[in-house]
């Protein structure tokens, strides 16, 4: 019995936090068959990811670096899918993941990475049944990150930087057809995104009890 697969996308701030977790519910309410995974890229329980959190945590230059990120970010994906993902989907459960393919290549691309090199090197990863693309100016998003209870800033978090990985995003919303990226308006109130959320999932006819 095949899982669903469905990838949260965005810059911080954007508001796919908050809609994971509500969307987690809605669908584990749907039905009693559903069994619904909330996970995320990076993921410390792998040491790459460890490693990533350390050094996202550092206010320096987002441009830094760039290869030694796109590394580290490799190798937790492949922990992640083989530990994680690969078995839970094999199982018939469904994956919510906070970040995924897009995230990679979104900000990768925008520290300078050939971007037909990411591509390629991120092939062979199972592809996701759905990503929702949370679409939210950079200013309104670092807003939010500031209003927070977080604590600290990541060295990604830089007005110039986000536009560019915002960019980045919707560009590659058009060029990667195969993840169904679905572009959500998220500066709207957090019930309005919800709707938009639920409309999206009808739409696209992913769960029967929506039909």
């Amino acid at each position: 019995m095949a899982g669903k697969f469905i990838v949260f996308e965005g810059i911080d701030g954007c508001g796919k936090g908050t809609q994971i977790h509500l969307l987690s519910k809605f669908l584990f309410d749907l039905s009693k068959k559903n069994d619904v995974i909330i996970t995320r890229e990076y993921n410390l329980n792998s040491e790459y990811g460890r490693k990533l959190h350390e050094l996202v945590k550092t206010e320096t230059n987002p441009l830094k670096d760039p290869e030694l990120f796109s590394n580290l970010f490799y190798e937790d994906r492949k922990y992640h899918v083989e530990h994680l993902i690969n078995p839970i989907l094999k199982y018939g459960g469904i994956i919510l993941s906070d970040r995924y393919t897009l995230s990679s290549l979104a900000y990768q691309w925008a520290q300078g990475i050939n971007l037909d090199y990411l591509m390629n090197k991120y092939k062979g990863f199972p592809t996701p049944d759905l990503t929702l693309l949370f679409d939210v100016p950079p200013e309104t998003a670092l807003s939010r990150v500031e209003k927070s209870t977080r604590g600290y800033k990541t060295k990604f978090e830089k007005i110039e930087f986000l536009r560019k990985v915002r960019s980045n995003y919707l560009e590659l919303a058009k060029k990667l057809p195969e993840h169904k990226v679905r572009v959500v308006d998220a500066s709207k109130s957090v019930e309005e995104v919800h709707k938009q959320i639920i409309g999206i999932l009808k739409k696209e006819k992913l769960f029967e009890e929506l039909i």
